[in-house]
C-alpha cells in the first residue's frame, strides 16, 4: 500500500494509514488471499469515503449520493458472496457469472449516482415522506419474500415464482386477472428454461418432475 503525503507537512494522512491497516488487517484474516475473497470488492467505496473525507461538508447531502453509498455496501456483501461460489469446470458458463455481473452493473450504476448532478426538488422530498399506513403493506411484501426465499428449494423455482408473482402483483392492488396469471405462468417457465437448458444453471427443482 502506498501512502498518500499531506501538501501541509508530509506527513502520512491519517486516513491512508486506517486505509491500510483494515487491508492488511482484513487480508491477514483471509491468509492474504486479497482477490480470490473478492475483498478487492470494498475498493469502489473506499475510493468514495476518500472522496467524502476530502470534500468535507460538501459530499453525502444529497439523496443520490446517500443512497448510492448504501447499495454499494450491498453490491459488496452481494459480490464478496458470489466470488466465493464453487466453480463447476464441465459447465459452458459457470455459477457465478450472473451474480458477479449483476453486483459489478450495481456498483457501476452506483458510483454514477453519487456523482450525479441532480439536485431533489420540494415535491421530490414530499413523495420520500411514506404514510405510516403504507408501511404495513411494505411490512406484506416483505414476507412474502421471506416465504418466497423458504419455500424456495422445498416447493420448486417455478411455482413458487408463479404464486409470488400472482399474489404479490394482486395485493399491491393489480386487478388484470388474466394478465396476472398468463405472466405469473410463462415468465418462471421462460426463465427456468434459460437457466436449466441454455445456461446449464441449476434452479431448484422442487416438487416437478422436471
Amino acid at each position: 500500500m502506498v501512502f498518500i503525503t499531506s501538501k501541509r507537512s508530509g506527513e502520512v494522512n491519517d486516513y491512508d494509514h486506517w486505509l491500510h491497516s483494515f487491508l492488511t488487517r482484513t487480508t491477514g484474516e483471509l491468509n492474504g488471499n486479497f482477490f480470490d475473497d473478492g475483498l478487492h470488492l470494498w475498493m469502489p467505496i473506499l475510493c468514495l469515503l476518500k472522496h467524502t473525507k476530502q470534500g468535507g461538508d460538501r459530499v453525502l447531502k444529497t439523496i443520490n449520493q446517500k443512497i448510492s453509498i448504501v447499495l454499494i455496501l450491498l453490491a459488496i456483501g452481494y459480490l464478496i458472496m458470489s466470488y466465493r461460489l464453487p466453480s463447476y469446470p464441465y459447465t459452458p458458463v459457470d455459477a457465478d457469472v450472473v451474480p458477479k455481473g449483476l453486483g459489478w452493473l450495481l456498483i457501476i450504476l452506483s458510483i454514477f449516482l453519487f456523482f450525479s448532478k441532480n439536485t431533489e426538488t420540494k415535491e421530490q422530498r414530499a413523495r420520500r415522506n411514506i404514510p405510516k399506513k403504507e408501511f404495513a403493506v411494505l411490512g406484506a411484501v416483505f414476507l412474502f419474500i421471506f416465504l418466497y426465499i423458504w419455500l424456495l428449494e422445498i416447493v420448486g423455482f417455478v411455482i413458487m415464482t408463479g404464486v409470488f408473482i400472482f399474489f404479490c402483483s394482486w395485493f399491491l392492488g393489480y386487478k388484470k386477472y388474466k394478465t396476472n396469471i398468463i405472466v405469473s405462468v410463462l415468465f418462471p417457465f421462460f426463465m427456468y428454461v434459460t437457466f436449466s437448458y441454455f445456461l446449464k444453471i441449476s434452479l431448484p427443482q422442487g416438487i416437478l418432475p422436471f
